[in-house]
C-alpha cells in the first residue's frame, strides 16, 4: 500500500543546508521527502532536487531502500530506480527534465511500498522571454505605503526563474524584491513620479515604465461590512465570509484582505462584493479581520470571532487584547489586559508574548517597547485544553523613522506528522533597500528568506519567529505557529506550555524556572521534559519541568533555551532567550598589581568577581588605567 503526505502546492527553499534533516542515525526510515525542488521551471531545462529518508527524530542515515520517481508528465525524463548506498547516508541528489508545460507533479516512493511517499506540484513554463502584466496603480498618497496592485507585486509570465528589479532613473524609497517582485514605496514628495520595473530571465528582459501621481488629499470614506457563517458548530467546520466594501472611483483600486485568525496565509480579493471560504480543522476561537484598502493607502478594518467547539461540544473561550496605546516615539509603555470570557469550562491559563522575547502569565501586565514593530500575541486556555488567540500590533518609531512592516504566515496550519510546512513572510522597509528576513525555529536554527520549508516529524505545536530588519537597524517581529497531530481526523490538541520563563539571569546567581502545560488529556501530569537547546550547566527535571542553572561569567549575554515536553506521540516546545548579566569586567592585572604574564584562570575569575563586589562597597579611588 502506498502512503502519501498530503502537501499540496509548496514553495521550497533552495540550498541543501536549509532543508536538511537532523541526524537520526540507524533509525529505520518512515517517510521519503522531496526537498530543494523549485516551485517551477522551464520545459526542457533540468531541475535538480534531493530525496531524503526521514525517521522519527531526523535523517535515517542507514536507509538502503530503492526509490522510484514518477510524474504526471508522461514525457518527463526521470532517473531510473535508485538504491541508496551507505555513502548516501540517507540523502541523494537527482535531476529531472519535463517535456510538458503547466502544472505537473513529481512523486518519490520506496518500491516496497512500506514507507510514506512524497508528492510535489510545480509549474512548468514554455521557454519564452518575460511578459509583464501592466496593472500598476497610477495614484499614490504622500507618506503612505503605495499599493502597486492587488498583489502588491509586479506580475509577469515567462520561462522560470524570473528576476525582478528597478530600471531607469533611481526613485528614492522604491524597492523591488528580486525573487517575488514585491513593490515597496512610500512617496516623499508631491506630483508625478516616474517608476520603472524590469523582469528578466535567461531569454531576455522587459521594462515597465509607470508614472504615478502623488497627492496629499484626504481620501474618501471606505464603507465595509461583512458576516461569517459556519457549516457546523464543531470541528471541522467550513466558514463562509461574505461582505461588501465601497470606495469612490477616484480612489480605486480596492483591495480586500482577510486574516483568518489561525495563522493561515492572508486571502485577498479585488471586488466590492466579496466571498471567502475556509475550513477550520481544529476547535478554538479565531478572531478574524477583514481589511479594505483603497488605492491611496487608506484602510478600514473590522473583526469578528469564529468559535468552533470540539467533538464533545465544549465551547472554547474568547480572548481580546486591550492595549492602552499602540503607537509611540522612541519608547512606549503599554498596559495590556485580557478581555476574556470562559466557554464551557473555566479559564486555566493566560500567556502574553510581546514579540521582543519577553512573556507574561498575568491577566493584566505592563510592558515597555523600544523602537520597532511588534505583534503582541495573547493565548488563553481553558480547563478542557481549548484555546483562544488574539494579537495587537505595536509600532514605535525612532524619531521620525518608521520600522519595517512584516507578516508571518504558515501553511498548512494543521496536518499529520511527519509533514512539510512552508513559512512565508511579507516584508517591506522604508529605506528603498530590501530588508533582511530571518526565521528562527525552536531547535535554534536560523534561516534567511521570505519562504522557508521545514519538515516537522513529531506531533505538537511549532512556533517560528520572524525578524525583518531594514538598513537603519529597525526591526519588525512576528511569529507563526502550526499544529502537527498523530491523526488530523481527530485533531486532538497536544499539550501547550503556558508558563513564562524569567528573561534575565545573573552570573553566579541560581536561576530557576518550572515549565507547566495544559492538555485536554485526562492525565495532564504525564510526560517527559527535556532541553534540546540549552547553555552549558542548565539542567531540567524530566518529571517536573523544573529548570536549575547557575550562569558562569563566560555565558554573559543572550542564551538560547528550548524546553520540550514529550507525551506519547504528542509534544510541546517552548523556545526563549535568557539574558545573562555579569558584574562589569575589570582589569584585574592592574587592580592587584600582578605582572603582565600572570593569568587568572578559573580561580582568578572568581577572585575578580569577589574583588569587584568588595570594591563597590569600599569605593576606593579611581584606578590609574581605565577598566576594559
Amino acid at each position: 500500500m502506498r502512503h502519501f503526505l498530503a502537501l499540496g502546492l509548496l514553495v521550497l527553499t533552495l540550498g541543501s543546508a536549509r532543508g536538511a534533516l537532523a541526524q537520526a542515525g540507524g533509525a529505520p526510515a518512515s517517510a521519503l521527502v522531496l526537498l530543494n525542488l523549485p516551485e517551477g521551471g522551464t520545459v526542457g531545462a533540468p531541475l535538480s532536487f534531493e530525496v531524503q529518508a526521514a525517521a522519527p527524530g531526523g535523517l535515517s542515515t542507514s536507509y538502503a531502500g530503492t526509490v522510484r520517481l514518477s510524474s504526471s508528465d508522461p514525457g518527463a525524463s526521470l532517473p531510473a530506480d535508485y538504491t541508496f548506498t551507505p555513502e548516501d547516508a540517507g540523502r541523494h541528489r537527482f535531476s529531472a527534465t519535463f517535456k510538458a508545460g503547466g502544472e505537473q507533479t513529481l512523486t518519490v516512493e520506496d518500491v516496497s511500498g512500506t514507507i510514506t511517499a512524497d508528492r510535489r506540484t510545480l509549474q512548468l513554463e514554455a521557454p519564452v522571454g518575460p511578459t509583464i502584466v501592466r496593472n500598476g496603480n497610477p495614484n499614490a498618497r504622500l507618506s503612505t505605503d503605495y499599493l502597486f496592485n492587488l498583489a502588491g507585486a509586479v506580475e509577469a509570465t515567462g520561462a522560470l526563474p524570473l528576476t525582478y528589479s528597478k530600471c531607469g532613473v533611481p526613485t528614492e524609497g522604491l524597492a523591488v524584491d528580486a525573487l517575488t517582485g514585491e513593490v515597496t514605496y512610500r512617496p516623499r514628495g508631491l506630483g508625478p513620479v516616474n517608476l520603472c520595473f524590469r523582469v528578466s530571465n535567461s531569454l531576455g528582459s522587459v521594462d515597465y515604465p509607470l508614472t504615478v501621481t502623488v497627492r496629499s488629499w484626504l481620501t474618501s470614506t471606505i464603507t465595509l461590512d461583512f458576516d461569517v457563517k459556519t457549516s457546523s458548530a464543531s470541528a471541522p467546520a467550513r466558514a463562509t465570509f461574505t461582505g461588501n466594501a465601497k470606495v469612490a472611483a477616484a480612489d480605486q483600486p480596492l483591495k480586500i484582505e482577510l486574516d483568518l485568525g489561525d495563522g493561515s496565509p492572508l486571502l485577498v480579493r479585488g471586488l466590492t462584493d466579496f466571498t471567502f471560504e475556509h475550513v477550520y480543522t481544529g476547535p478554538g476561537t479565531y478572531n478574524t479581520r477583514v481589511t479594505a484598502m483603497n488605492g491611496a493607502g487608506a484602510k478600514v478594518t473590522k473583526s469578528q470571532p469564529v468559535t468552533i467547539a470540539d467533538a464533545a461540544g465544549n465551547v472554547p473561550p474568547v480572548a481580546r487584547v486591550k492595549a492602552s496605546a499602540t503607537t509611540g516615539r522612541d519608547s512606549l509603555a503599554v498596559d495590556f489586559s485580557c478581555d476574556c470570557a470562559a466557554g464551557s469550562t473555566p479559564l486555566s491559563a493566560v500567556r502574553w508574548d510581546f514579540g521582543d522575547g519577553a512573556t507574561s502569565t498575568d491577566g493584566a501586565v505592563g510592558h515597555t517597547f523600544a523602537p520597532g514593530r511588534y505583534r503582541v500575541k495573547l493565548l488563553v486556555v481553558d480547563a478542557a485544553g481549548l484555546t483562544a488567540w488574539d494579537e495587537q500590533e505595536i509600532v514605535v518609531t525612532r524619531g521620525t523613522a518608521l520600522p519595517p512592516t512584516c507578516v508571518a504566515r504558515a501553511s498548512p496550519i494543521l496536518g499529520r506528522a511527519p509533514r512539510a510546512v512552508v513559512f512565508t513572510a511579507q516584508a517591506a522597509g522604508d529605506s528603498g533597500n530590501p530588508p533582511e528576513v530571518v526565521w528562527t525555529f525552536p531547535d535554534g536554527t536560523s534561516v534567511k528568506g521570505t519562504r522557508v520549508e521545514r519538515l516537522l516529524l513529531a506531533s505538537g505545536w511549532t512556533q517560528a519567529r520572524l525578524r525583518v530588519t531594514d538598513s537603519d537597524g529597525l526591526s519588525c517581529l512576528d511569529s507563526a505557529r502550526v499544529l502537527s497531530v498523530a491523526d488530523e481526523r481527530t485533531a486532538a490538541a497536544p499539550p501547550l506550555i503556558v508558563t513564562a520563563p524569567p528573561a534575565k539571569a545573573r552570573c553566579g546567581v541560581p536561576y530557576s524556572y518550572t515549565a507547566a502545560s495544559v492538555s485536554p488529556a485526562a492525565d495532564v501530569a504525564a510526560g517527559t521534559w527535556s532541553t534540546p537547546v540549552a547553555p552549558q550547566g542548565l539542567r531540567i527535571d524530566g518529571a517536573t519541568g523544573q529548570i536549575d542553572w547557575t550562569p558562569a561569567p563566560e555565558q554573559r549575554g543572550a542564551q538560547a533555551v528550548t524546553v520540550l515536553l514529550q507525551r506519547g506521540e504528542a509534544a510541546a516546545e517552548q523556545a526563549f532567550e535568557v539574558t545573562v548579566e555579569c558584574p562589569e569586567a575589570l582589569d584585574f592585572e592592574t587592580a592587584c598589581g600582578c605582572s603582565s604574564g600572570w593569568s587568572a584562570g578559573p580561580a582568578g575569575g572568581l577572585l575578580m568577581l569577589l574583588w569587584a563586589a568588595g570594591r563597590r562597597r569600599s569605593r576606593p579611588p579611581p584606578l590609574s588605567r581605565p577598566r576594559r
